[in-house]
């Protein structure tokens, strides 16, 4: 397993330098993809020239998420999954072999069973699209009560039932995102995913929580750093994904108010400590435990300098005729 670093489950957007620079200088291996807009930059740019932040600074990309309601109605629907063949292809050459997408908690128009064969369906579809390019489907739940009152009818709000739903979109294709704050939230403990395989777990989100909230009153912003709350084993949760051998990424998913008057590096940098604390009280070996950086950040080009050719194409389009 691998420490991934996404912004946006930070609570602040990023350019792409800036996530690779950030990631480097604070010991994570991996950021996550914004499909959309490399997207968009492919076709206006050219693939090479989307792609060489990444390539230049040598870093994994762990996953992109899926823009797609799974409520929506057919026709916005239909238009949503068009591009999913392309984007799973993009990811797949960067090495990203995980997508993910979330499931609502309740709903308002259709009762539990016709909910469940309606996402059951749609996901099968998304991932028999993703998956012939080696791209596996990892689905996610929200387990806060407070996200299902007003509601008519409840849905998957619970990791058990999360898990029925990936085993009917099918096994070999479909897994789940293991969010254990929102697991905490749901009443459920980190014992309920000893009985998955690891090939499973496409993602994993790690959060603390208050202990002495309830968890049924949880709320996002009590995403709280790791061993600071004390609601959630965050220990056992490592200690435990690294005896089944789980090889994917561990992303922070924080609520950013926590960071309040703090620049962006120096939240990076405390996240990445906290990280550490539970790596070395889970008793990783110290090969798999970042060192936080103590020297100079490791230089990553920046968006300018890294597209040198399109700089000189521009000055020669703009330079007045001899």
């Amino acid at each position: 397993m691998f420490r991934n670093l996404n912004t946006d489950a930070l609570g602040f957007w990023a350019p792409q330098n800036e996530q690779i620079e950030l990631a480097l200088s604070f010991g994570f291996k991996s950021i996550d993809l914004d499909i959309v807009d490399f997207s968009e930059q492919v076709q206006s740019r050219g693939i090479q020239k989307a792609r060489r932040l990444i390539d230049s600074a040598k870093i994994k990309v762990a996953a992109f998420s899926l823009p797609i309601d799974l409520e929506a109605d057919d026709e916005a629907y239909q238009q949503k999954i068009q591009p999913l063949a392309d984007w799973g292809k993009l990811a797949a050459g960067l090495g990203c072999t995980r997508a993910l997408v979330s499931v609502a908690p309740a709903s308002d128009a259709r009762p539990m069973h016709e909910n469940f064969e309606l996402h059951r369906a749609r996901l099968a579809q998304i991932a028999g699209a993703l998956g012939p390019q080696g791209v596996k489907l990892g689905i996610g739940f929200n387990g806060q009560a407070l996200a299902r009152e007003g509601k008519a009818h409840e849905f998957v709000h619970t990791f058990d039932s999360l898990v029925k739903l990936a085993d009917a979109a099918g096994r070999d294709r479909v897994g789940v995102v293991v969010d254990v704050w929102h697991m905490h939230a749901s009443g459920t403990g980190i014992d309920a995913i000893r009985s998955l395989p690891p090939d499973r777990i496409v993602y994993v989100k790690i959060a603390d929580a208050p202990s002495d909230t309830p968890s049924e009153e949880l709320k996002e912003d009590n995403r709280l750093l790791p061993g600071v709350g004390g609601g959630i084993d965050l220990v056992g949760l490592v200690k435990q994904l690294t005896s089944m051998k789980y090889a994917g990424p561990i992303t922070p998913v924080l609520h950013f108010g926590q960071f309040h008057g703090r620049r962006r590096d120096q939240a990076i940098r405390q996240i990445a400590q906290a990280m550490d604390e539970v790596w070395r009280a889970a008793g990783l070996p110290p090969a798999l435990v970042s060192r936080i950086a103590t020297m100079t950040p490791t230089p990553v080009p920046t968006k300018e300098a890294a597209e040198p050719e399109e700089a000189k194409e521009k000055e020669e389009e703009t330079a007045p005729a001899a």
